[in-house]
């Protein structure tokens, strides 16, 4: 074998060693049983992250478990006030993290309950519409003549920061030729949120029933809520050390 032959072969193998002593960098997550899991951030969004490990596949941890965190490497940030912009969390302990957005620049901690998303879809103003309509109705003809009618539907509009719905709702029956029934009504509700559960809101509710002799009711009202939502918490339930 030649020298030059030896040399490069020599080359090869330092570059190898090199590669194998250095540390794989991975993101991590520390739980609030002091768990702390390596992997690869995902998502956040208002309730999981889902986080990628090579051991246990894609884990998604209730957000209130969440004590701690940190990436190695920049991904999109959006917080509760609606900022959005690339960057490295660095953990902050207690106080949340720190968002590195260059090798010179660096916020100062901001508590994870002011992350809003992370790794969201880039389109955050999209806003979602669903629609739900309902009818039925019943005919009876014999020693009883019944007839009855129900219609109702609901349209929910909702992004990132707000959320509109307006629902209603119409009942007519009849038996023996006389009205037993006849009663409608209408509500539109605004909902804006100022972080990922908690919202103002203002309604207005309108309702005209002529058994009750009741020609128009209106309601309005203002208020605040919070949304809550039952989760799955896979690190007690699976059977999954997630320390491996």
């Amino acid at each position: 074998m030649s020298r030059n032959s030896l040399k490069s072969l020599s080359v090869a193998l330092s570059m190898g060693l090199l590669g194998a002593m250095t540390p794989v960098r991975a993101d991590w997550v520390e739980l609030d049983n002091g768990d702390r899991l390596s992997g690869r951030v995902g998502t956040l969004t208002a309730t999981t992250l889902y986080f990628d490990t090579s051991y246990a596949g894609t884990l998604a941890l209730p957000r209130e478990r969440l004590k701690a965190l940190s990436t190695d490497a920049p991904l999109r940030v959006r917080l509760t006030d609606g900022t959005e912009f690339d960057g490295q969390l660095v953990s902050a302990g207690r106080q949340g993290v720190r968002i590195r957005i260059s090798q010179l620049a660096e916020t100062e901690a901001v508590p994870l309950k002011h992350l809003a998303a992370l790794n969201p879809p880039r389109n955050p103003d999209a806003t979602e519409v669903s629609v739900r309509i309902a009818a039925g109705g019943s005919f009876a003809r014999g020693n009883t003549e019944a007839q009855s009618l129900h219609l109702s539907g609901e349209m929910v509009a909702r992004n990132a920061a707000q959320r509109v719905t307006l629902e209603g709702a119409y009942n007519q029956a009849e038996q023996s030729a006389a009205q037993t029934v006849s009663n409608a009504r209408a509500g539109l509700k605004y909902d804006h949120f100022f972080t990922s559960k908690a919202y103002w809101y203002a309604n207005a509710r309108f309702e005209r029933d002529d058994e009750a002799d009741l020609d128009l009711r209106s309601t309005l009202g203002v208020g605040a809520g919070c949304q809550a939502t039952r989760r799955f918490n896979p690190l007690t339930t699976s059977g999954i050390d997630p320390l491996g």
